[in-house]
């Protein structure tokens, strides 16, 4: 997420990768160690920021890179900035030498084979080893698959240093009471991007917040011309218009529609989809209607974030999703959304706008909301507590503090423009609030798309699962039923009772070979308290949801299942 500034979540000086949920769980192992034992330990002292502590990091560009040779750093800013930053943070701390390895920290296959065989990469954003799965997230963290840092953000006062924003999400992360991770990302959710100057050249109207998936596709049709398609949309786009509905697009889909506990089942859950096969039908043939009737999307199984965001950029599409990292990049990058407003001569916000997903028919939301990314670090670094510390300090540094900050200004004394200060939209720690420079986000973006960004960061949280259950310490499903059945609902006209109804046996199934490591009468207790809440949040946020469906499903199915 590539060439000049970058957003937080993105690698120095390696390719560019696509981070969506559904493209990771199809991601393969790839990439080869470059150094064996993860982080190459030698005799440590202590863990004071000028202390010597021998060790070799190894890093695959994430939260940053080794050092940028000369000949990378001329002529590129971030790369010189990142450079001065880097020899800053090792004058600091001698002994510590950071190392490149190809190990692919994208894909979650990787990453967990690497933890196994001790050859991980020092850094990683934590949320891989769940393919950014919240609850599969944590249940990894319960697995000490990331090393235990709480000692650490306790004693470095880290949470102090943290906006009043985005602190409850970071301690939302907290597992049993302790932190696997730093500060690793945050953002407003996914959204829509969308061409504002077309909007009125056309006399449409522009989307606002409450639009649902049958407004956007009257909005990508009447876009689509004989030069320009009305939308680019990822694979997994699909997935987040079921989970607008309320409907289930995947196996651990917990509190929607379709999945009910069944606490008598060693695996306590089971799908009953066959009641909800109306509503799975509205929002196929919604999504098959755009795909095959009115040719306005472009859209395939193999379709990321790069792909949409370089079709938007060219000008292919009028519309494409995705999350609000897409402005923040230079124009020098081909996946940039300013692309298009220098191409028209106008300022960004006159030419391109953002807004937050649409939500469901009855209201329903949900599918994607402000959240965050985790920075974690190799678990065998917990055997050299010196050593950890350092990792720990690299990362906090250079995600959200001093080195981070000394970055922007660097770049902005030679650059002076604030867009390459204000690459995290909200921020995460207080420095980010102005990176100490005369300058505020809303001078760099606009007014019209800080609005909307604040709106959809404003969206109420759903209650988290994963805050309820216990972390589960067995391995849990697979995502590969439901991916070949979205593939069937998506692509195809093949009949959507006979993909769903075949889904629901092999998932079914699938869960019947499993074992949950949550006692039954724990479940009970959680899945109680978590359905009771969500009845009164949907009961509270979209009240004919609740009515029409929701509320009437958690009476008749879920209180007897959970003997209430």
């Amino acid at each position: 997420m590539a060439h000049e500034t970058r957003t937080l979540l993105e690698p120095l000086l390696a390719p560019e990768r696509t981070l969506t949920r559904r493209q990771l769980l199809r991601t393969a192992a790839a990439g080869s160690v470059a150094l064996a034992g993860g982080a190459l330990l030698a005799a440590c002292g202590g863990s004071s920021s000028n202390t010597v502590v021998n060790v070799t990091f190894l890093t695959n560009g994430w939260p940053g890179d080794a050092m940028p040779t000369a000949e990378q750093q001329k002529g590129n800013i971030t790369l010189k900035a990142y450079a001065d930053a880097l020899a800053d943070w090792l004058k600091k701390n001698p002994g510590v030498k950071i190392k490149h390895t190809d190990t692919n920290i994208w894909s979650q296959s990787a990453v967990t084979q690497a933890i196994a065989a001790g050859t991980a990469p020092t850094w990683f954003e934590g949320n891989i080893l769940g393919s950014f799965i919240n609850n599969v997230v944590r249940s990894a963290f319960a697995r000490g698959l990331a090393a235990d840092v709480t000692d650490l953000v306790v004693s470095t006062r880290l949470e102090s240093q943290l906006t009043a924003i985005y602190l409850p999400v970071y301690r939302s992360w907290k597992v049993n009471g302790r932190y696997y991770g730093t500060p690793g990302g945050y953002g407003a959710g996914d959204g829509m991007y969308f061409r504002r100057d077309l909007i009125q050249q056309n006399g449409l109207v522009e989307p606002t917040p409450g639009w649902t998936w049958s407004d956007f596709r009257k909005l990508a049709k009447a876009l689509t011309s004989a030069k320009m398609k009305g939308a680019a949309l990822q694979f997994y786009v699909f997935d987040q218009s079921l989970q607008a509905n309320g409907l289930n697009s995947g196996p651990t889909g917990y509190g929607a529609l379709g999945l009910e506990p069944t606490p008598s089942n060693a695996w306590p859950w089971r799908y009953n989809l066959t009641p909800w096969l109306s509503q799975y039908e509205q929002v196929v043939e919604n999504w098959r209607g755009m795909y095959f009737t009115d040719k306005s999307i472009t859209s395939s199984l193999s379709t990321g974030d790069s792909d949409v965001a370089q079709a938007f950029a060219r000008g292919d599409v009028a519309m494409m999703a995705n999350n609000t990292g897409f402005f923040t990049r230079p124009v020098t990058d081909p996946t940039s959304a300013i692309n298009i407003a220098v191409k028209v001569g106008k300022p960004f916000e006159e030419v391109v706008g953002w807004i937050s997903h649409p939500i469901g028919y009855l209201g329903s939301f949900g599918a994607t909301q402000a959240g965050s990314a985790i920075g974690s670090i190799d678990p065998h670094l917990q055997r050299n507590k010196p050593a950890l510390a350092k990792a720990f300090d690299f990362l906090v540094q250079f995600i959200i503090g001093e080195e981070l900050v000394k970055q922007r200004q660097e770049i902005y004394k030679v650059t002076h423009d604030l867009k390459d200060v204000f690459l995290e939209v909200p921020p995460m720690s207080k420095q980010q609030i102005n990176y100490g420079i005369n300058g505020t986000a809303e001078q760099a973006w606009g007014k019209l798309t800080m609005q909307a960004v604040n709106a959809a960061a404003a969206i109420p949280q759903l209650p988290d699962p994963g805050l309820y259950f216990p972390a589960e310490q067995n391995p849990g499903p697979t995502g590969d039923a439901w991916n070949d059945a979205n593939s069937g609902l998506a692509y195809t006209q093949d009949s959507i009772p006979a993909v769903l109804m075949k889904l629901q046996n092999v998932q079914n199934a699938q869960f019947s070979s499993l074992s949950s490591s949550v006692s039954r009468d724990t479940f009970i207790a959680s899945a109680r308290k978590f359905f009771a809440d969500l009845d009164a949040f949907w009961a509270k946020y979209a009240p004919l949801y609740s009515a029409e469906l929701f509320h009437p499903w958690y009476v008749q199915k879920v209180l007897p299942a959970l003997g209430s």
